[in-house]
């Protein structure tokens, strides 16, 4: 039996221990192991949703998705005047409320202090409640409360593009991106976490475009961080461009195989979680 999870676990063993105030940036990945959509399936199922009133918008959409336009696919969606607003946001909230929390609740007890996502559902909340038996504060992009983000000091969970309980502010598509790039208090947050934080990536992949909005952002207007402040977990399979883009921003990559469902990374977090259970258990047996 191999150890590939290992390299998963020594690198949040190293990152933990090294990190004054750790921060959890969770992508679509995270949510993925809760039973929701990546970005692709999200657009994909977006695009069905709209086939038998609009055939022709989702024919578009799927093209889109198959060539990597992501964003792009959103506008269309949005576009369409042939189903209803409401019945837009109806779907969308079908798709992401559903899931199970239970398989994410190793990577919620992990010590970070607060929580990034560019995910819409509320998963990673349940998780942390489930594991760490508190319920963690909710800042959500749209929501007035959301620049009060960056003075919290008690653990909280912030949707930096939206969230499924307000479909109208969810960041999709390319014209939601451009405006997101205006909001103060979307670069403010941003700006506290990378300049004085130690941010671990994970769930990413290469073609979703949240990651890729964060990146150019913090390229743009911060620089390279310090070596060792930040960590990116990435899949061996990603495209080079996203570690590229982490390596020039001095993000250290830790790269894991993907086979079996993304099996060395869960595995990897669920071991680190489980040796920090074992100390807590001995540090208290030793007082």
């Amino acid at each position: 039996m191999t150890n590939s999870f290992k390299p998963v676990a020594d690198a949040l063993k190293a990152f933990f221990e090294t990190s004054a105030d750790p921060v959890l940036f969770a992508g679509a990945g995270v949510s993925m192991l809760a039973g929701l959509p990546d970005w692709k399936g999200l657009l994909s199922q977006m695009a069905e949703s709209v086939r038998a009133a609009d055939p022709l918008t989702a024919n578009h959409i799927q093209q889109c998705i198959a060539k990597g336009s992501l964003t792009k696919a959103a506008d269309y969606f949005w576009l369409t005047d042939e189903v209803l607003e409401g019945d837009k946001l109806a779907t969308l909230k079908s798709i992401l409320g559903h899931f199970n929390s239970k398989p994410l609740e190793p990577l919620a007890s992990l010590p970070f202090k607060r929580v990034l996502t560019s995910n819409f559902d509320r998963s990673i909340h349940e998780a942390i409640a489930g594991s760490r038996k508190q319920v963690p504060r909710d800042y959500r992009f749209g929501d007035a409360s959301f620049s009060s983000a960056i003075w919290e000091t008690d653990l909280y969970v912030a949707r930096i593009h939206g969230c499924i309980e307000m479909p109208k502010a969810m960041v999709l598509s390319e014209t939601h991106f451009e405006k997101l790039l205006t909001s103060d208090s979307y670069i403010d947050l941003l700006t506290q976490t990378f300049l004085h934080k130690h941010v671990l990536f994970l769930g990413f992949s290469f073609y979703d475009p949240a990651i890729k909005y964060v990146l150019d952002q913090v390229e743009k207007r911060f620089g390279p961080a310090p070596p060792g402040r930040h960590l990116a977990i990435l899949p061996e399979n990603n495209a080079s461009e996203l570690i590229q883009k982490a390596n020039r921003l001095n993000i250290a990559v830790v790269k894991y195989a993907t086979d079996d469902n993304h099996k060395a990374l869960w595995e990897g977090i669920d071991s680190y979680s489980k040796s920090l259970s074992q100390s807590h258990v001995k540090a208290i047996v030793t007082v």
